[in-house]
C-alpha cells in the first residue's frame, strides 16, 4: 500500500512539472511626463526617455492567447507615461503579415484586424463583461478610410458594438514588418465608468495589454500580457511622480554686464618721492633767518 501511495505522489509531481504556471500579477510604476509626447507614430527616444517599458515576447508562456494561433504572434513593446490629461502610450508591434480584415471607419467597432487594445477594470473585485464597469479600448492603426481611430466597447458602446472615443488621441505609422501606435487614454474618458477610474499621483490601476493580429487569410488572433476578462490576473500599475520624457537641459548661467558701465582697471597709488635737495636748502635758509633774528634781538637789548 505504501508503495502504491508513493507511486501516486511521484506521478502527481511529474504531472505538475508540465502544467504551465501563470506568473503572479506584476506591480509597475508609471512615471509622469514632464512634457506630453508628440503623437506622430514615431517613438522618439527623447520623448519616451525614462518611460515604463513592457514587452510581450513571442513564445512567452505567460501570454494569454484567447483566439488564433500563438505562433502567429510576433511580439510587441509598450511604453507608458502619465500626466493630468491621461495615460500616454506608444507601442511597437512586430507583424510581418498584412491583415486582410480592416474595420469600417467612424463606427467605433474596431475589434478586428490588427491593432492595440487595453482592458481596464476599476478594481480586482470587478470582473467579466458587465456594461459600465470596465473599459475595452481599441486603438486601430488603419481603418477602411486609411485613418487611425479609437473605439470602446463597454462604457461608450453596448458590449457588442463599439463607439468612437472623441477625447482619445492616436497616431500610427507602418514600416512593412511592424507598425507603431502612439496614443492618449484620456482621464476624461476613464472617469465615465460606473466606478470612476482616476489618473493621479499615487493612484493604482489594473489592466492588460492586448495585440490583435490577423493574417492575409483573415484568421484573427488575440494576445494579452495577462488574463482575458479576469481582473484578478491583470497587472497593476501605480502612477508615480518620477519625471520622464523630454526634459529641457539645465539653464546656462551667463555673466550679466550692465550697459553703459565702464569698468576702470585698478591702479596703484602714485607715491611722490620727497625732493630732498630743495627741502634741505629751504631748511638752511629758515635756520639762518632765525639765527639772524635772534642776533638782532640780542644786540638791541644791550
Amino acid at each position: 500500500m505504501k508503495k502504491v501511495f508513493s507511486i501516486i505522489i511521484v506521478s502527481m509531481l511529474l504531472v505538475m512539472l508540465f502544467i504551465p504556471v501563470s506568473a503572479a500579477p506584476a506591480v509597475n510604476n508609471i512615471p509622469k511626463a514632464y512634457e506630453a509626447p508628440t503623437l506622430d507614430g514615431v517613438i522618439d527616444p527623447e520623448e519616451w526617455a525614462g518611460a515604463l517599458v513592457m514587452e510581450m515576447k513571442a513564445g512567452d508562456p505567460n501570454i494569454s492567447v484567447p483566439a488564433g494561433d500563438p505562433a502567429n504572434f510576433e511580439g510587441a513593446t509598450f511604453y507608458f507615461m502619465w500626466d493630468e490629461a491621461g495615460i500616454w502610450f506608444a507601442c511597437s508591434v512586430t507583424d510581418s503579415s498584412e491583415s486582410s480584415t480592416i474595420p469600417a471607419s467612424g463606427t467605433g467597432s474596431y475589434n478586428q484586424g490588427d491593432g492595440v487594445q487595453f482592458n481596464f477594470y476599476p478594481n480586482r473585485e470587478t470582473s467579466g463583461t458587465a456594461l459600465g464597469d470596465l473599459f475595452f479600448f481599441t486603438y486601430h492603426p488603419k481603418t477602411a478610410d486609411g485613418i487611425a481611430e479609437v473605439g470602446e466597447h463597454f462604457v461608450y458602446g453596448d458590449g457588442v458594438s463599439g463607439q468612437p472615443v472623441p477625447e482619445a488621441k492616436i497616431a500610427s505609422k507602418f514600416t512593412g514588418t511592424n507598425y507603431v501606435v502612439e496614443g492618449l487614454i484620456p482621464t476624461s474618458a476613464l472617469a465615465k465608468s460606473t466606478i470612476p477610474i482616476v489618473v493621479a499621483s499615487g493612484a493604482r490601476l489594473i489592466w492588460n495589454n492586448v495585440i490583435m493580429f490577423c493574417d492575409e487569410a483573415g484568421a484573427q488572433g488575440l494576445a494579452a500580457d495577462s488574463g482575458w476578462f479576469t481582473a484578478d490576473t491583470f497587472n497593476e500599475y501605480v502612477f508615480v511622480d518620477t519625471v520622464a520624457g523630454k526634459v529641457p537641459p539645465p539653464p546656462v548661467v551667463e555673466e550679466i554686464v550692465e550697459e553703459g558701465v565702464t569698468e576702470v582697471p585698478a591702479t596703484k597709488p602714485i607715491i611722490t618721492s620727497p625732493q630732498t635737495g630743495n627741502a634741505l636748502a629751504g631748511a638752511i635758509i629758515l635756520i639762518l633767518g632765525s639765527a639772524g633774528v635772534i642776533t638782532y634781538a640780542s644786540k638791541k637789548k644791550r
